[in-house]
């Protein structure tokens, strides 16, 4: 019997199974499923949104016109092919990973495009298998989604960088034959557009009112309904369905509307009314107390309301910073995964913590919505927060449970100014020349214009008429590198600035006036390249590919040299390709490759160090940009109240640690003034250990803790990698930063800091150091205390003994009769057991500071 009901059991899910593959057309239909809808757009350049305004690429257009039971993803990537033997493969990239990692409910695959290359058209033999293999994958997924296919966008004639409508026409014929073999739904996004030419600047990447109707296309595809005409009425995407907004404060809600529009906003017994003007409304609500219960907050205008739903009360956490903030609790390849985060994930059901995530933009003026969205703590979500803000919040919100919602701001790489106001930097004399060239490119100025001139004058190489670039040109004392390589491979680890590659290569005489394409994969940071003295492209994002067209004419058989002018200006920089993909290839021909890597030879000229000047140099507004992002991806977020900040960073500023000394400090009070809510709690965490991190620059975070009020440090000299930038433990990150957040705002008596250095006294041959935060004893772990050097007042510091006695460390060495400075951990990697009884590490110091 129980083996029959078992046979039925399987019979009835194969059905069901069936019954799904049979009837993809049904739209989805977010009240039947009772959750909100996870949509993953996959795609190349066009999903990704080129050619649109920052934040119009069709997935942001159709989040606007799914609303928030809908959760859009974007999982475009620059220049990708369907195909596994294209040039630049999607299956190979880590937004692949992410889109099923999305665990959607519906995938829209609009991939092909760059197929059509000629490079890439040679096997097209295999477009169909790869496109199956590729609908498969994603039906696999345990959310069971949705797949829905697009025909690709026209591309008016004559077509650019190889993609042709001839290739089109004949990819959408194998297309429709892919759809009809598999359970998966058309998207005619080619129909949506075959009229329309004109938004086509580049005749390949639709412009914004294109991606629009791309847009339009699959929110019909999705839902099985037309989209109605938007509300005039908006609110900032700060104010969705799930928010949480700050208790015990007047609490502003705005948007925008046309001119003279009554907008009236309920929320909480409370009903207030205003009028628009100049395209935006504001209103304020008096304190709110803390609610956990879920209720709606409806905004009307005469043209109809805004129903927000789940709308929680409690307290708002700013959590910002570069990538160790960046990282998500779940997988990021080629990063380790995070120790524990599968179990973590897997209890994670916290619905009374939130998740506010800015999405990550550069733009050159001002932002008022950085177009987020909140996202509900579930086993479903959690992969995707924050890793430090979910431990943090977790532990706060097991403290005080209250509802908890985090502002996630980040942006990997980035330094402390690109975080800063142009109005605070102004006043540090380290950015005066920066500020005022981007004072210059603002006011109308061409940027190549002030970055050339800038070149011209501070890059040796730059020199106009006889720089390093002309043919004729002969480096005498360049060094040898085998290339690709990253800078720390060639022995140029930590160098921000201006570094020059060359190399001849030979040109058959039969390749000689054909027309060619130069591939030199990602460069990190930013490159202008030149073959024979002649400008043949330039990008200034190590996200993208460089993929050049060499014009018929610019080389010739026999030697030709090849000149790439790097700019790295944060973090490791260099050649991010594999060997066999930097070369040269001959479009449209039989002629094999030149191949190019091997021996460059290349030489340093302008360095950074002494001043990140670097913004002189940059394409456009980049993330690494003093200001940028706190113009694009911070200020936007204010006045929404906070009841104070988490944040992580100070790696891109390592090699400007004396920079960082007086930035870092700049960069919090120009937060706390513009929020013009008092001075706020701001928790950071002090740089982990690891080879490239200087200990001058935790020094500058140590130092912090002096200049200003209302700060807490989370020391992790226990939980670095000396090998990785990205420590695998995060949970006692979080951890630390949640202490002092229950210490210092909450009221709980508990020691929340490791002990910090306070003062030194010699006598004899012996200093004795004095410490704040001793919690309830010093102590050492593991045997003796460890990490302590001594020196007299030649600063020759040899490694000391050390003790504790007491409430203090006394520290000597036979070897120094008049000890005249102590330091402990000071290193990139320091070796150090000092903590006090609560399981808190010392923080690194010396008692010589500069």
């Amino acid at each position: 019997m129980k083996k029959f009901l078992l046979q039925v059991i399987c019979l009835l899910l194969a059905f069901v199974s069936m019954l799904r593959a049979a009837a993809p057309s049904s739209p989805l239909d977010p009240g039947k499923l009772l959750k909100t809808i996870r949509v993953a757009c996959v795609g190349d350049s066009i999903t990704q949104g080129v050619g649109a305004e920052n934040g119009k690429s069709y997935p942001s257009q159709l989040q606007e016109l799914l609303g928030d039971d809908w959760e859009v993803g974007n999982f475009g990537v620059s220049a990708r092919t369907l195909l596994r033997k294209g040039d630049f493969p999607y299956w190979k990239e880590n937004a692949f990973r992410q889109a099923q990692d999305f665990q959607p409910d519906a995938v829209i695959i609009m991939l092909g495009t760059n197929d059509t290359k000629p490079q890439n058209w040679t096997h097209k033999d295999e477009f169909a298998a790869d496109y199956t293999d590729l609908i498969q994958t994603f039906l696999a997924l345990p959310t069971h989604p949705r797949v829905f296919v697009c025909r690709p966008v026209p591309v008016p004639e004559p077509g650019n960088f190889g993609i042709n409508e001839t290739n089109i026409q004949e990819e959408i014929k194998m297309l429709d034959r892919i759809i009809e073999a598999q359970p998966a739904t058309l998207i005619d996004m080619h129909a949506a557009l075959a009229d329309h030419p004109e938004l086509f600047p580049d005749r390949v990447h639709p412009n914004t009112t294109g991606a629009g109707l791309m847009a339009q296309a699959a929110f019909e595809a999705l839902t099985g309904k037309k989209p109605e005409p938007p509300l005039a009425i908006r609110t900032n995407s700060l104010f969705r369905s799930h928010a949480v907004l700050q208790r015990g404060i007047d609490h502003p809600v705005w948007g925008t509307a046309p001119d003279g529009t009554d907008v009236t906003v309920e929320f909480a017994g409370q009903k207030i009314s205003t009028v628009a003007r100049d395209g935006r409304w504001k209103v304020n609500l008096r304190p709110l107390a803390v609610s956990d219960q879920p209720r709606e907050m409806i905004v009307s205008s005469p043209a109809g309301k805004i129903v927000l739903r789940d709308i929680l009360v409690g307290d708002v956490w700013l959590a910002s910073g570069q990538s160790n903030m960046e990282r998500q609790l779940g997988p990021r390849p080629p990063q380790q995964e995070l120790t524990g985060w599968k179990e973590e994930v897997a209890s994670a059901n916290y619905p009374l913590i939130r998740q506010f995530y800015v999405p990550q933009k550069m733009a050159a003026g001002a932002v008022s919505d950085v177009n987020g969205r909140w996202a509900v703590c579930t086993p479903e979500t959690a992969s995707q927060f924050t890793a430090v803000g979910y431990y943090f919040a977790r532990d706060v919100f097991k403290a005080i449970h209250v509802p908890i919602g985090i502002l996630h701001s980040s942006w990997g790489g980035t330094p402390a100014e690109a975080w800063t106001s142009p109005e605070a930097l102004k006043n540090l004399p380290e950015f005066k020349e920066m500020m005022e060239a981007m004072d210059a490119t603002q006011s109308g100025r061409p940027p190549k214009d002030v970055r050339g001139e800038w070149l011209a004058k501070n890059d040796p190489g730059s020199t106009p008429g006889h720089g390093w670039e002309m043919a004729e040109f002969t480096p005498s004392d360049w060094q040898a590198a085998e290339l690709p390589a990253t800078l720390d491979h060639m022995g140029q680890a930590n160098f921000h600035g201006v570094i020059w590659f060359r190399r001849e290569f030979d040109l058959p005489a039969e390749a000689e006036g054909k027309p060619a394409l130069l591939h030199l994969g990602k460069l990190d940071d930013e490159d202008t390249t030149w073959i024979n003295g002649q400008r043949v492209g330039a990008t200034n994002s190590w996200q993208n590919n460089r993929d050049y067209a060499i014009p018929a004419g610019a080389m010739h058989s026999g030697k030709n040299v090849i000149t790439v002018r790097l700019v790295n200006v944060a973090g490791n920089g260099g050649w991010l390709v594999a060997p066999n993909e930097l070369k040269l290839d001959f479009t449209g021909t039989a002629l094999p490759p030149v191949m190019l890597s091997g021996q460059w030879n290349y030489r340093t000229s302008t360095s950074f160090t002494n001043g990140p000047a670097w913004v002189m140099t940059s394409g456009g507004p980049g993330q690494y940009q003093p200001g940028n992002l706190f113009r694009s991806m911070l200020a936007p977020l204010i006045p929404y109240p906070i009841r104070g900040v988490v944040w992580y960073q100070g790696e891109a500023n390592s090699a400007r640690a004396s920079i960082y000394r007086r930035l870092f400090p700049a960069m919090i009070n120009d937060w706390r003034q513009r929020w013009n809510i008092g001075p706020f709690l701001f928790l950071y965490v002090q740089i982990a250990p690891h080879k490239d991190m200087s200990p001058e620059i935790r020094e500058a975070q140590f130092l912090t803790l002096k200049q200003l009020p209302n700060l807490a440090m989370a020391v992790i000299t226990d939980h670095g990698d000396a090998n990785d930038i990205h420590p695998s433990q995060k949970e006692p990150v979080g951890q630390r930063l949640a202490m002092a957040a229950r210490a210092l705002e909450y009221g709980e008596k508990i020691e929340y800091s490791g002990p910090l250095y306070e003062s030194v006294a010699f006598a004899g041959n012996k200093a004795t150091i004095q410490f704040s935060h001793l919690g309830s004893g010093l102590m050492a772990q593991d045997g003796p205390l460890k990490g302590f050097t001594i020196s007299g007042a030649d600063k020759n510091f040899i490694p000391a003994q050390a003790e504790i006695q007491g409430d203090s460390v006394l520290v000597w060495s036979d070897a120094v009769v008049a000890p005249a400075a102590v330091r402990y951990g000071w290193s990139n990697v320091p070796d150090v057991n000092f903590f006090n009884k609560e399981g808190l590490p010392a923080s690194p110091f010396r008692t010589d500071p500069d």
